[in-house]
């Protein structure tokens, strides 16, 4: 999928939008709630299970944004009709 480049003040509209960042909250906190799941379930490995890929997690738990992949964390992708 190519989007298009958004201008500078379209990306501070973005910034600035309540929805947007509701969004950017809820995934922070989902993401922190993935991260403690082996502590609060006492396991050593735990997987999301979600009916698609969900990029912006696997980059995270391979280690993309900061070079370090999260030992046992995974996603189980599950497909139904």
């Amino acid at each position: 999928m190519n989007l298009p480049l958004l201008e500078s003040s379209e990306l501070f509209k973005l910034e600035e939008d309540e929805n947007i960042q509701e969004g950017v909250y809820y995934l922070l906190k989902e993401l922190a709630f993935i991260i403690s799941s082996k502590n609060i379930f006492r396991t050593d490995n735990v997987a999301v299970i979600y009916h698609r890929s969900w990029p912006v997690y696997e980059k995270f738990v391979n280690g993309h944004y900061d070079g370090e992949p999260k030992k046992g964390l995974g996603l189980a992708i599950i497909k139904y009709n």
